[in-house]
């Protein structure tokens, strides 16, 4: 006498064969549908998948963190300018500014947003760190014979704004 293995397919997808179920309602789930939690293997269903809380900001909280950015970036950027054409020769000076405005434009979306994660934030945050380096830009081209141009100034610039950039958005993702 041979003994036959019943098939079983997956309730969502009928053409796949499984020997699977879910461990709580026991409907036959492949591969595919299986979501592993600590119990064992659940169907979707019974795996209640949430989004974490610190992921999940709301359109109120984008909109405290995008003015937090917009107004510090715009402040920050002053101080910026002014500090590095008052005391800018100072070698790492420019670098350690340009930490600081990332630090603080990256804790303020952070604070704003109830210390909130995300990919928005992040591009929250370096939007307000590239306000911040525009605005500094702005007022150094505005002062009486501040900027020149110097390609290996600018290169540098780049570098130290790609830096705020990389320390904001380090703040919220």
């Amino acid at each position: 006498m041979e003994y036959q293995e019943a098939v079983n397919y997956c309730d969502t997808h009928p053409n796949v064969e499984t020997g699977l179920a879910c461990g709580r309602c026991e409907r036959f789930i492949c591969p595919r549908c299986m979501i592993q939690t600590p119990v064992g293997s659940r169907c979707g269903d019974c795996a209640q998948v949430r989004k974490s809380p610190v992921f999940d900001v709301t359109a109120k909280q984008y909109v405290i963190a995008s003015a937090a950015a917009v107004g510090l970036g715009g402040v920050l950027g002053v101080a910026w300018a002014v500090l590095l054409n008052e005391i800018g020769g100072i070698f790492f000076l420019p670098g350690l500014l340009a930490a600081a405005v990332g630090y603080l434009v990256g804790e303020a979306v952070s604070v704003a947003a109830n210390r909130k994660r995300g990919l928005g934030l992040s591009l929250v945050a370096a939007s307000g760190v590239v306000i911040a380096y525009a605005v500094s830009m702005a007022t150094t081209l505005t002062r009486p014979g501040g900027f020149r141009f110097d390609l290996v100034d600018m290169v540098f610039a780049l570098l130290f704004l790609a830096l705020a950039v990389y320390i904001s958005v380090s703040r919220v993702r």
